[in-house]
């Protein structure tokens, strides 16, 4: 087998034992790369603060079998640190017009039990919805983050903003 067909392998087999030591169920990863292609995203005005600065270690999945109540979708998670903070993004992108009707954002020393989880929702039962203008899909495999502007999951004051590009 080719040397990048066995890194490619390793890379997925990897992604599964994480979401299934996390307790999430497995989903399929049909893309995933590291901080290469351009990969960029920064935190600010976090509460708790630990999540400010630009992740590091950046990986990045994307399941496009996913589905939320407003319809199917591609479900995009980015992970990385910021110095010893672990993070994740999921982020799902409705596949009829590319909009955003869900994204959320955890840090900590242990995602399972994170120490900030910020949210923006189109429901806004749980946080305020995404704004169009601060997180955009271009329906080519790419997602850029303008200042999305994400609240408190728990309506616990928790505060995030995302700033990058991530190709999916």
């Amino acid at each position: 087998m080719p040397k990048t067909t066995m890194s490619r392998l390793g890379q997925v087999l990897a992604w599964s034992a994480a979401l299934i030591l996390a307790g999430c169920e497995s989903v399929p990863v049909t893309g995933a790369t590291s901080s290469g292609g351009g990969n960029e995203l920064a935190v600010t005005g976090a509460t708790p603060s630990d999540a400010d600065g630009t992740l590091v270690n950046l990986q990045v999945s994307s399941d496009p079998t996913a589905s939320t109540t407003e319809g199917p979708a591609t479900h995009v998670t980015i992970t990385g640190t910021v110095d010893t903070v672990q993070q994740q993004v999921d982020v799902y992108i409705l596949q009829a017009d590319n909009s955003i009707p869900h994204a959320e954002h955890i840090w900590g020393s242990d995602l399972a039990n994170p120490e900030g989880h910020t949210v923006c929702d189109v429901s806004s039962s749980v946080g305020p919805p995404c704004p169009p203008n601060e997180v955009v899909a271009n329906g080519s495999g790419s997602l850029t983050f303008g200042g999305l502007q994400l609240g408190g999951a728990a309506g616990d004051g928790n505060t995030s903003t995302l700033n990058g590009r991530i190709e999916y």
